[in-house]
């Protein structure tokens, strides 16, 4: 699927690095739609052209893409979808705040629901110990959205490390002593 501007970017960026043989074709494959905005009125596409690297991006016009509207409305569809979506809150770090599945409970068993870091958002480790080589932190978690604050729960290192690793950063830090 082809573009004018497309082809005389392709060609400049050819004969710049030596690649030019004279023959062009003019027609490129469109691999994907990778962003949206709007120039002027007028939306403009984003576009991850076949066999080119991403730093070879065009932004191309409605117009220009009259051969592939079928990737032009999956990715309207998919922009519509998304716009559906509520967005997570984020913690101090940017975090998604993760939320537990709301579930009728009295307020006992709610005070005794323990930190899971699969639902919950860890704010602080308490405490850290050495257990057959690894190193377990009890965390300290942030409140639910439904307004359930739980309990401390043990979590091995290598857990926290993938997805909160400035906290235990920042743990590690505040236990150096000098």
């Amino acid at each position: 699927m082809s573009t004018r501007r497309a082809a005389k970017y392709k060609r400049n960026r050819d004969e710049q690095l030596g690649q030019h043989d004279g023959v062009y074709d003019e027609k490129f494959e469109v691999e994907c739609i990778l962003d949206r905005k709007l120039l002027g009125n007028r939306p403009v596409y984003k576009i991850k052209w076949v066999g080119y690297p991403l730093s070879e991006c065009t932004w191309e016009p409605l117009a220009h893409l009259s051969q592939v509207m079928d990737l032009v409305d999956a990715y309207e569809e998919v922009r519509k979808l998304e716009a559906e979506i509520p967005e997570a809150p984020l913690d101090e770090f940017g975090h998604p705040i993760r939320s537990a599945v709301v579930m009728k409970e009295t307020s006992a068993e709610t005070s005794k629901v323990m930190g899971k870091l699969e639902v919950d958002t860890p704010v602080g480790i308490l405490a850290g110990r050495l257990e057959t080589g690894r190193v377990i932190c009890k965390l300290e978690w942030a409140r639910r959205l439904d307004g359930t604050l739980p309990l401390p729960s043990e979590v091995h290192s290598d857990e926290i490390k993938e997805e909160f690793p400035e906290l235990l950063l920042d743990f590690y830090e505040s236990q150096l002593k000098f």
